[in-house]
C-alpha cells in the first residue's frame, strides 16, 4: 500500500464526481482539512472510514488501498494475497468433539490412577 499513491487516488476520484474537499467531507461526516490531509498523504482514513469513502467514490476498498481502478483478474489476485497474509480463523470444536475429548481425559487420569496402584 503505497499512501502517496491512494492519497491521489482519492483527489483524482473525488475531482471526478465534481465535489470539493468540503463537499466530500460533510458527506463523510470529517472536516475539509481531515480530506486534505487523506489527499496529501499526512493521514491515511481508517478502515470505517475507508467503507464509507468507497461507497461514495464507487470504487471498492481494495482499488483505493491500491491507489489504481484493478481489472477482475487483479482484483482477485490481490485478494488472494491479502487472504493469505491472515490466518485462518480458530475453528471451535463441536459438543461432540468436547464430550469425546473430556472421556479421553477421564481415561488417562484412571490408567494413571491404576498405574499408581489406586485401582
Amino acid at each position: 500500500m503505497d499512501q502517496i499513491k491512494t492519497g491521489k487516488f482519492i483527489a483524482y476520484l473525488r475531482k471526478q464526481h465534481n465535489l470539493t474537499q468540503e463537499a466530500l467531507g460533510e458527506k463523510l461526516g470529517v472536516t475539509n482539512k481531515t480530506v486534505s490531509r487523506w489527499e496529501n498523504a499526512n493521514y491515511m482514513p481508517d478502515i470505517e472510514m475507508l467503507q464509507l469513502l468507497s461507497k461514495e467514490l464507487n470504487v471498492s476498498v481494495n482499488e483505493l488501498l491500491a491507489g489504481e481502478f484493478l481489472s477482475d483478474e487483479e482484483f482477485r489476485k490481490r485478494r488472494m494475497k491479502m487472504s493469505s497474509l491472515f490466518p485462518k480463523r480458530a475453528r471451535f470444536p463441536s459438543r461432540k468433539e468436547k464430550l469425546i475429548s473430556k472421556r479421553n481425559g477421564a481415561k488417562n487420569i484412571q490408567r494413571c490412577l491404576f498405574c499408581l496402584g489406586f485401582f
